[in-house]
Order: structure tokens, then C-alpha cells, then sequence
């Protein structure tokens, strides 16, 4: 238990950092900011997964949620323009790739985002982490995930792949 709680306190201190790099990540306009944004990302999810983990064995130890919390933010005008130029076969793409990173098991919505765009084979450049984000949230109306906490912030919200999800309509 001690040993968990000191892993734990680590992985706190670990995804604080990472979010304050994503921050300076932000000021510096060297036109790799959004791959080092995206890489901190996935790193973020990853580290919430196997905290995930502590908090399955070690259910005491997660955290209430902060209530100061907000949601993410709306995609902005050029963020709008290049989702405006996806097609449908894209998007049916995009929503079978977060599909197949969804299990039956409890996952960050942040995490489910994350590892998509690190691992989507034809990402479309600009294309914002809040787009997939609302994507998750379609599949959730759609039936094909069950969800709980706020989907309008990924990270304080988490999805599974529903029992039955048989003939689904997108």
C-alpha cells in the first residue's frame, strides 16, 4: 500500500509536469509545437492509464474531483475550417480507429484521444485533439461506448465499449 501511494504520488507529480510542458510547449511558435503537444499528450494518457491501475487495487487512494474544473475548449474558426474538409469515409475512419482503442474496461476519454492521434496513419494536419474528443462523445449517443463523467473534458471523463453494440448507426 505504502509503495502504491509513493507511485502514485510520483505519477501526480509526473502529469503536473508534463501539463506545465504542454503550456510552454504552447509559447514556443517553431511550427513543432503541435507534434510536441501531441507527444506530451500521449504521454499524459499513458501515465493516467497505469495510474488507473493503483486506483483499481487501491480504490482509497483516487482522488475526489476538483471542482474547479473546466471544459475544454471550443474548436476555433481554422480548427472548424479543416474539420469542414473531411469527408465522410475520414470520419468513419477516425470513429473505427477509436473504436478499436476502446475496451470493456474503464479508459480516460484523454487517453482514447491521445493514442489515436499518435497512432492514426493518416492524421489530417491541424486537426485538433477536441475534434476527436467530440467524436467520442457521437459513438457515446450513438450507443457504441457507455460513458461516465463530463465528456466535454476528456480528461475527467472515461469510456468503454458498450455489452451490445450490434447494428450501430452512425
Amino acid at each position: 500500500m505504502q509503495k502504491d501511494e509513493a507511485l502514485n504520488k510520483l505519477l501526480v507529480e509526473a502529469i503536473e509536469k508534463l501539463e506545465l510542458a504542454i503550456k510552454k510547449t504552447l509559447e514556443i511558435k517553431d511550427g513543432r509545437e503541435k507534434y510536441n503537444i501531441g507527444k506530451l499528450g500521449h504521454s499524459i494518457g499513458l501515465l493516467t492509464q497505469f495510474q488507473e491501475q493503483i486506483f483499481i487495487q487501491n480504490p482509497q487512494l483516487r482522488p475526489d474531483p476538483p471542482s474547479d474544473r473546466i471544459p475544454d475548449p471550443e474548436m476555433t474558426e481554422g480548427q472548424l475550417k479543416i474539420v469542414s474538409t473531411l469527408t465522410a469515409k475520414q470520419i468513419n475512419e477516425i470513429d473505427d480507429f477509436l473504436i478499436a482503442r476502446v475496451t470493456t474496461r474503464w479508459q480516460k476519454v484523454a487517453k482514447v484521444v491521445a493514442t489515436t492521434m499518435n497512432d492514426l496513419p493518416f492524421r489530417v494536419k491541424g486537426l485538433p485533439d477536441i475534434f476527436y474528443a467530440r467524436r467520442v462523445e457521437k459513438l457515446v449517443e450513438h450507443g457504441v461506448f457507455e460513458s461516465q463523467g463530463n465528456l466535454k473534458m476528456m480528461r475527467y471523463s472515461e469510456v468503454r465499449l458498450k455489452e451490445k453494440n450490434n447494428n450501430i448507426k452512425r
